[in-house]
């Protein structure tokens, strides 16, 4: 065995030398393995020789190759890893990493562990940000990451990640679903907690992330209704009428919040009726029973006023006569 004076460079150098040809001679012949070990002991006695490293770095990418048909993934991204580090800009190597980084992201992804499965394709975006496939498979993990009960997650931390999958892909429907729902849910919450104003907020960022969520209209208008039948309670009809508008333009359907628009427009108007303000009490009673045609109390309220303001209209007509004579 050729022993070699730590303090001989030269003679150091001309054994890398020897060992990088042998090395090179045994990848030729497929003993990728044999090639990387000689190629490293090499390059430890030559560190700084750019052909021992371009050399091995053709090597480990050869034995990562290897091993990825083989199906041993995940030893093919360490030698790639290798093969990178010394050959950063060759995008063959950085290609073939990000490729071999998503096989490997899907076997953790299956295996359930979805936090090493989104560090694997965050390591791969880092190689190829723009990669549309490893983007919208991230954007898959962080989703399922978010929604899974088992990752014990704290709300804000399952938004944080749903925002983060709709952002590598705003395409992805069911992040956008998920973030929707996720929005009612606290919305719902604040609601029963008594934060109004917090939950309409929620509720308002739940239509926009997903504009066709009907669980979200749904609940924006309950929400609009109930406030709208806190206002009647109090006498503030005018803030009642606006905000059952509101639910109703959510849920048009909804018969419930149609009869209680109706039943608020009938409230302004005896208010206005008891001020003696004829023409706003008609305008108002009829407009309530456009909306529910069927409710006798609100038409008979309107022929009361009719005929209250025909009584009233014949009596100033009778006195303007009398004051012309």
């Amino acid at each position: 065995m050729l022993e070699i004076d730590p303090d001989n460079r030269a003679g150091k150098n001309a054994l890398a030398a020897l060992m990088n040809n042998a090395g090179v001679t045994k990848g030729k012949t497929g003993q990728f393995g044999e090639e990387v070990a000689t190629l490293e002991n090499a390059l430890s006695l030559d560190p700084k020789n750019p052909q021992i490293k371009k050399n091995l770095a053709n090597a480990y990418f050869n034995l990562a190759l290897d091993k990825g048909k083989s199906g041993k993934v995940s030893e093919e991204v360490e030698f790639l890893r290798k093969a990178r580090k010394l050959a950063p800009k060759d995008s063959l190597i950085g290609e073939n990493l990000g490729r071999a980084l998503s096989d490997l992201a899907v076997l953790k992804g299956k295996a359930g562990d979805l936090s090493g499965q989104i560090a694997l394709l965050k390591e791969g975006l880092s190689i190829s940000p723009k990669d549309p496939v490893t983007r919208k498979n991230l954007s898959a993990a962080y989703n399922n990451y978010a929604v899974d009960q088992a990752t014990n997650l704290k709300v804000k931390e399952r938004i944080a990640n749903l925002k983060k999958s709709m952002k590598l892909d705003p395409g992805n429907k069911s992040a956008k679903n998920n973030l929707s729902n996720l929005l009612v849910k606290e919305a719902i919450r604040e609601y029963t907690q008594g934060s109004r104003a917090n939950a309409v907020d929620l509720l308002k960022k739940a239509q926009k992330v997903d504009p066709g969520n009907k669980a979200v209209r749904r609940n924006l208008a309950a929400v609009y209704h109930n406030e709208a039948l806190k206002k009647g309670d109090a006498g503030e009809h005018k803030s009642e009428i606006g905000l059952l508008y509101k639910a109703l333009k959510l849920t048009p359907s909804n018969d419930k919040i149609k009869t209680d628009l109706a039943l608020a427009y009938n409230d302004y108007a005896v208010d206005y009726g008891k001020k003696g303000d004829s023409m706003r009490e008609l305008r108002y009673l009829r407009k309530a029973l456009e909306l529910d045609p069927t409710n006798e109390a609100i038409r008979e309220n309107l022929e009361r006023a009719q005929k209250k303001t025909a009584v009233r209209k014949k009596r100033s007509k009778k006195a303007s006569k009398q004051k012309k004579r």
